[in-house]
């Protein structure tokens, strides 16, 4: 699925009125450290990333099938036990990262059982509190060999390299640096596009800090309606995010494709 079909997915005008908690917030503390954190992210992001050039070349059509269908899998778990974003990216960069070589190690390929170690170990590292092996057993037929198995080979594979900087990170990030105030519908579309973008191995080419922006800026462009295009990508969001408005619209258009 490309940019251009994920926009036609979206149904507008989204719900106006939002009953949110007003919440006064105080001078951030670590203000002064701001850039330094963007810049070690910058560094960081590029670190720990499935090779998605080479899954893309490689990838039969049943392989993206089941990718369709593990994404669609961590997603319904996630909503179960109501998990946090950044729980979901990991769980996708796991099975990114280690699909190849599962389906090479263990045949017959069960895709439940591996999303669901993927699922797991990205809960423990992600989660104050993760479920247990035992609550994941009421939806799914297992043993706890085969977890435990699984587990160890993935944290193998990756070597213990679970730190990843995921585009929401950068999403959240680059919202909140603005110093104007920002219609938070702004936010949770830019959500439900990287949301559904996720399945494209062409948008997960890139750098999480680009897929954050294209969210971002393809967000503002169906809120203001193409209205208020001055609005869309301003100096301060160049800055802040160290990509051009050119360079956006240069990888929607390839992504589009």
């Amino acid at each position: 699925m490309n940019i251009r079909q994920v926009i036609k997915k979206i149904k507008l005008p989204i719900q106006k009125n939002i009953n949110i908690y007003q919440i006064e917030y105080r001078k951030n503390p670590l203000e002064e450290y701001d850039d330094l954190i963007m810049k070690s992210l910058f560094i960081d992001e590029i670190k720990n990333r499935p090779d998605y050039i080479h899954l893309k070349n490689n990838y039969t059509e049943k392989d993206n099938i089941n990718r369709f269908v593990a994404i669609n899998f961590i997603i319904s778990i996630s909503e179960t036990f109501e998990f946090k974003q950044e729980t979901i990216y990991l769980a996708i960069n796991l099975y990114d990262r280690c699909y190849d070589k599962f389906k090479i190690c263990y045949k017959p390929v069960n895709i439940k059982i591996f999303v669901l170690s993927c699922i797991f170990i990205a809960s423990k590292y992600e989660e104050i509190y993760p479920p247990l092996l035992e609550d994941y057993s009421e939806y799914f037929f297992f043993s706890k060999s085969e977890i435990f198995n699984l587990e160890s080979f993935i944290l193998d594979i990756i070597n213990f390299e679970l730190l990843i900087c995921s585009p929401y990170l950068f999403l959240t990030k680059f919202f909140y640096s603005n110093t104007k105030e920002e219609n938070k519908e702004i936010l949770y579309l830019a959500q439900l596009i990287l949301d559904l973008s996720i399945i494209s191995l062409d948008f997960c080419r890139l750098k999480p800090s680009k897929q954050a922006s294209i969210c971002l800026y393809l967000s503002r462009y169906i809120i203001y309606n193409n209205k208020n295009t001055s609005k869309l990508w301003t100096w301060e969001d160049e800055f802040t995010t160290g990509i051009s408005e050119l360079e956006i619209k240069t990888n929607i258009k390839q992504i589009g494709r």
